[in-house]
């Protein structure tokens, strides 16, 4: 999740630190490491179709682009307009 939020953060103008950079990519390679590691033990007989593992995670890394999206947006008409927390919840 770190990743497509940082990256939409960084379209609508969000500035991060060099450290949270680093933190981000020490997150995603941890989780990859654990992921892809080991053997695969389960032997089901039934074998995924590629191209519908990649419309999942096409899928998955828009949801998660918006959600990167709404949070900078948010941030961004906190910070220029003086929009309340309570008015982001109840009026938009």
């Amino acid at each position: 999740k770190p990743v497509p939020v940082m990256l939409m953060g960084a379209l609508m103008g969000k500035h991060y630190p060099p450290k949270k950079y680093v933190k981000v990519v020490l997150i995603v390679g941890g989780v990859g490491l654990f992921m892809g590691g080991g053997e695969n033990k389960r032997d089901t007989g039934e074998e995924k179709d590629a191209s519908s593992q990649l419309i999942g995670i096409t899928l998955l890394f828009i949801s998660l682009c918006f959600d990167g999206g709404t949070g900078a947006y948010e941030d961004k008409l906190m910070s220029v307009h003086s929009v309340g927390p309570f008015d982001l919840m109840y009026n938009i």
